[in-house]
């Protein structure tokens, strides 16, 4: 795993994130090239990246390395995140899979449109 010591850069945390969403092989440099435009804001656990949100202008996605899924998830960074979004566009939009669907709606993300097996969703408020 990486360390925060180190500066990781945007093609480390690219990298990284290609790990954390197990994305199909033969598609890497096309998945870490697109992933270059995104902002990291890394999640540390004993001084290691263990999962990221990504913002990129209005839109945010998160994921975490497989073997802390369901135990990474910091609420107050979340928070003023997703606050400091809805001060500057005042809107969030993400999206997701049937899969992680609950975790997205929990976080208060409302459902506006399904496209083939992709979820789209808006939230509006903290």
């Amino acid at each position: 795993m990486l360390h925060y010591e180190s500066l990781m850069s945007k093609k480390d945390y690219s990298e990284l994130l290609y790990k954390m969403y197990g994305s199909p092989k033969g598609l890497k440099e096309s998945f870490i090239k697109q992933a270059l435009d995104w902002e990291y804001h890394p999640v540390y656990k004993d001084n290691e990246v263990i999962a990221l949100f990504m913002t990129s202008e209005n839109k945010i996605h998160c994921g975490c390395l497989p073997e802390y899924k369901g135990r990474w998830f910091p609420m107050k960074k979340y928070k003023t995140i997703i606050k400091t979004l809805l001060d500057k566009y005042g809107k969030v939009l993400t999206s997701t899979f049937e899969d992680t669907r609950d975790f997205v709606e929990r976080l208060g993300f409302k459902e506006v449109n399904k496209i083939n097996n992709i979820i789209y969703y808006i939230k509006t408020e903290v």
